[in-house]
């Protein structure tokens, strides 16, 4: 979901950061390229308008609607899918930028999605607010608790 709007329309812009890299030693520097290429579009083919109830302007192919209109349904940007396995080895930094109905834009949030050989441990900090940010007062006492 999304908030901040107002209830007015929320503009979504999802790219591919510069920090991507892909350490699978299958494939050739060209291959590299040709892929990070690929899977760029791919992530900012689901940038649009939070949502579009008239199905016109909105580019998620999540919705896009099985008729011959070229209309949407249902359709919400505020999303994206990535499959694991399409992934080659490495660290893909995903971020999101959101522009409200004034025209001003937020700082680009980023995820990173890993791909490794080995296992890792999947850590959640559970004190963090919906932004990645928690705000306490600087004399108060903070309690961090893990999970992993």
């Amino acid at each position: 979901g999304s908030t901040g709007g107002a209830g007015r329309q929320l503009t979504f812009l999802w790219t591919l950061g510069a920090s991507t890299v892909i350490t699978d030693d299958n494939l050739t520097p060209s291959e590299k390229t040709v892929f990070l290429d690929s899977f760029k579009t791919r992530i900012q083919v689901f940038s649009g308008t939070a949502y579009d109830p008239l199905g016109v302007t909105c580019r998620n192919p999540l919705c896009l609607a099985a008729n011959t209109t070229s209309t949407y349904a249902n359709c919400y940007c505020t999303g994206i899918q990535v499959t694991a396995e399409d992934l080659p080895l490495g660290d893909f930094h995903i971020q999101l930028e959101v522009t409200n109905w004034l025209g001003v834009t937020s700082a680009a949030s980023t995820i990173v999605v890993s791909k490794k050989l080995t296992a890792i441990p999947r850590v959640k900090i559970d004190a963090v607010e919906h932004d990645g940010v928690l705000k306490v007062k600087a004399n108060a006492v903070l309690t961090l608790t893990a999970h992993a």
